[in-house]
């Protein structure tokens, strides 16, 4: 220990080594839990001399995984960074420290410290955690206990959900469309219905399904009938629910999903299901075989007839091998490339939205967790990969290279006899006239390297004679803003028939004025918005959702007027483009709105 001397004679008292303190509680219901480790953990620096300088708290956290555990990766960091100032870690016991299912995985974070010269304590332990053989027998054996009791557990809670779910009463989740949640005491009498976002605050007290708005049922109904007696596919009764007005489940629009959701949910028959899907002891989500579901058979009162939801279930598992939007699904990785290169052969370039506007392929998403990404599907087939490639807001295709774009005015000027700045405006399939004036630095470079020539009675030289009246140029500057609905340098430059940008600002001192002559105000010039910076993902994604809440729809514009967000640059240069941002929340610029 250190030592310092105190008064004349000399002395010697040792000085308290510096310690942390890690905490853990698995759940929220633990009130006291840490303060319990907190009391065992002072007690036992003070009679080994030691002083707590800071704490890492895990609050609600299970001991099974370490990902969740946010506390113990900042120790494990700032031990491994070597600049702490403690060179102790007090821990309650080793079931704090981790109920890992591997051992392992416990010793393998203690060696982690140990090899940074810090060492850890288990303060309610009989032990001494010193290193010797005896300590590590018994350390090991504890850790085995530790795990053994979370498996234990997670036994007798699945024994006790089972019995639960057979008698009926519902495990948690949504209610459903058409459905309520009725809360009832230990011998089952009714209190009152529970509300979205209301739990049951008993754990004596229990949740049954039943009946909920006339309205809601009915309309389960007619999903029903339109599936089965009208062969409507789920988009169809999606399209004409959103048609008539109605909302699906909390005010949402409706999707083919959640149509298919109903149909094949057998709790609209009376049936509550449950154990479809598994997660024990913090592993991944399984879904189980249907040997393995628990079904409670009447429940509830059936709200459909059991004839018809047959029928819908006969329909779903004759549709062959397709999904519920018509794609292809189950193929072969050979089957999903061979039709992968077919689409890039006749397109000559491969992207997510061409992919998903091909219904005979199976959807991005796919390709993606198939292969591991797109760029390797892309590459498989021979055909190059963008970062970014895709469409434009207005359907343009961007991302595209030097020879793409000039195959693209080349196949235009096929088609049309001739090129103009308004033919190329007017088309999709290319990009527009400022790209092509970005890429080769004028439309007529990309007209010389296709071979086109274009009338020289529609090219004014670029030139402009001094004594050209002020007025010329100005409209010049009006037809481009009627033509394309703002201005820009790259704009003005891009119009081969035209004053330069260089002609306006030697006429008329600077491009802002010349913009204030005729009326129009720069967008950049505009007085200074301070918006909110540095937030995370998913603030500026839930701002957005906001955004669409509020006005229905999302676009360029709005995000500019809206003062509150993020601009459109920040939400391009965190998620690539607006699109993919768009997609993030379930919007699509063609209609679709957000998702329930």
């Amino acid at each position: 220990m250190d030592t310092s001397e105190i008064g004349g004679e000399g002395l010697v008292l040792p000085q308290p080594t510096l310690a942390a303190q890690y905490l853990r509680k698995s759940t929220d219901h633990q009130k006291y839990s840490t303060e319990n480790q907190r009391e065992v953990i002072g007690a036992y620096a003070a009679a080994h001399s030691m002083e707590v300088v800071r704490t890492y708290s895990d609050e609600g956290i299970s001991g099974l995984t370490f990902e969740k555990r946010n506390a113990l990766k900042q120790l494990i960091l700032d031990v491994q960074a070597g600049q702490v100032p403690f060179g102790v870690i007090l821990v309650y016991d080793v079931s704090r420290w981790g109920r890992y299912q591997d051992v392992d995985e416990s010793a393998y974070y203690e060696f982690i410290c140990r090899r940074a010269g810090v060492a850890v304590h288990y303060c309610a332990e009989q032990f001494a955690n010193d290193g010797s053989t005896v300590a590590a027998l018994i350390k090991g054996l504890k850790r085995v206990m530790a795990g053994e009791y979370s498996r234990e557990l997670s036994t007798r809670v699945f024994a006790g959900q089972t019995r639960l779910a057979s008698r009926g009463y519902m495990l948690g989740g949504f209610a459903g469309y058409g459905l309520s949640r009725l809360l009832v005491d230990q011998n089952g009498t009714p209190k009152y219905t529970l509300a979205y976002g209301e739990r049951k605050s008993l754990a004596t007290d229990r949740v049954l399904l039943v009946p909920g708005d006339p309205d809601q049922i009915a309309i389960v109904r007619l999903i029903f009938s339109m599936f089965v007696r009208d062969r409507m596919s789920e988009r169809q009764i999606a399209d004409v629910l959103n048609k008539r007005g109605i909302k699906s489940g909390y005010g949402h629009a409706w999707r083919q999903t959640v149509v298919l959701r109903i149909l094949s949910n057998e709790k609209y028959i009376g049936n509550n299901v449950w154990n479809r899907n598994s997660c024990k002891l913090q592993t991944r989500i399984r879904r189980n075989d249907p040997a393995l579901w628990v079904r409670a058979e009447g429940a509830l009162p059936a709200i459909v007839d059991p004839d018809m939801f047959e029928a819908a279930q006969g329909i779903l598992k004759t549709r062959g091998k397709t999904t519920t939007v018509g794609r292809p699904r189950n193929l072969s990785n050979e089957e999903m490339l061979r039709r992968l290169q077919g689409l890039f052969r006749k397109h000559g370039y491969l992207s997510r939205p061409l992919i998903d506007k091909n219904h005979d392929l199976p959807s991005s998403e796919a390709y993606f967790r198939r292969f591991g990404g797109l760029k390797i599907a892309f590459e498989s087939v021979g055909a190059p990969y963008r970062w970014g490639q895709g469409f434009t807001r207005s359907g343009r295709p961007r991302g595209l290279s030097n020879d793409e774009m000039l195959a693209g005015l080349r196949q235009l000027w096929k088609e049309r006899g001739d090129l103009t700045e308004e033919i190329i405006q007017q088309s999709k399939a290319v990009p527009g006239v400022a790209a092509y004036f970005t890429r080769f630095g004028s439309l007529l470079r990309a007209y010389q390297l296709i071979g086109f020539v274009p009338d020289s009675r529609r090219i004014r030289p670029r030139r402009i004679a001094p004594n050209t009246p002020d007025e010329v140029l100005l409209d010049s500057l009006r037809d481009l803003l009627r033509r394309y609905g703002r201005l820009s340098k790259t704009i003005i430059n891009a119009c081969g028939t035209g004053p330069s940008h260089t002609a306006i600002v030697s006429r008329f001192g600077g491009l802002l004025r010349a913009y204030k002559l005729i009326g129009y105000e720069a967008g950049w010039y505009r007085e200074r918005i301070v918006r909110p910076r540095d937030l995370s993902d998913r603030d500026m994604l839930r701002a957005l959702r906001r955004l669409l809440r509020e006005r229905g729809r999302l676009s360029q514009e709005l995000l500019t007027e809206a003062k509150w967000l993020p601009s459109y640059h920040e939400y391009c240069r965190r998620f690539g483009t607006l699109t993919q941002a768009y997609d993030l929340i379930g919007y699509s610029h063609r209609g679709l709105r957000l998702r329930p």
